[in-house]
């Protein structure tokens, strides 16, 4: 009993530690971000299901890295039919994308999370090590600054500038998204 009673009592004092880490008035952005997060995961799921059309793209690459061997990488882009009424004109505009690729032993996975406006909401980064040991980092962004990192419970130094370096890096494979779909 006494066990269950400190069990319980340290998982309040981590809620609140975790909840004091939060900048002043994010709770409410963060639970939009989720709430997105889960109607793009409904809409890849109903992607192209019941004679519906698909709106996505894969790409993958296979080439070699110099020291580190053979990569395959696979960049899956979701997106939405659009109408723009001032130029007259359809286009896709991305709501989801994944990246997964090797470098020698170790597997990453990237997802990248855009709002109905188009901005980058959220970052998924992960790793696994050549060890089985597998490290989620989860970058939250509002009005294109990294507000927010989840990092498994361990501290990460320069999150908030490595977080806007992934922003970079997410702006690049929207950029190469409109490279693909200019030739459609």
């Amino acid at each position: 009993m006494k066990t269950r009673l400190l069990s319980l009592a340290l998982a309040a004092v981590l809620t609140a530690l975790s909840a004091a880490a939060l900048p002043p008035g994010s709770e409410t952005t963060i639970s939009a971000i989720r709430m997105v997060y889960s109607n793009a995961q409904k809409a890849m799921k109903e992607n192209g299901a019941n004679g519906t059309p698909r709106y996505d793209t894969e790409v993958e690459s296979h080439y070699v890295i110099p020291a580190c061997g053979e990569t395959t990488e696979v960049i899956h882009y979701f997106y939405d039919l659009e109408y723009d009424e001032a130029q007259s004109k359809y286009f896709n505009k991305v709501y989801f994308i994944t990246r997964r690729y090797n470098i020698t032993f170790r597997q990453y996975y990237e997802e990248y999370l855009y709002n109905s406006a188009g901005e980058l909401v959220f970052i998924l980064y992960r790793e696994d090590d050549t060890n089985g040991r597998v490290t989620n980092l989860r970058y939250y962004f509002d009005d294109g600054e990294c507000f927010y990192y989840l990092n498994d419970g361990e501290a990460e130094p320069d999150a908030f500038a490595i977080g806007m370096q992934r922003a970079a890096r997410a702006a690049a494979l929207i950029e190469a998204f409109g490279l693909i779909n200019s030739n459609i």
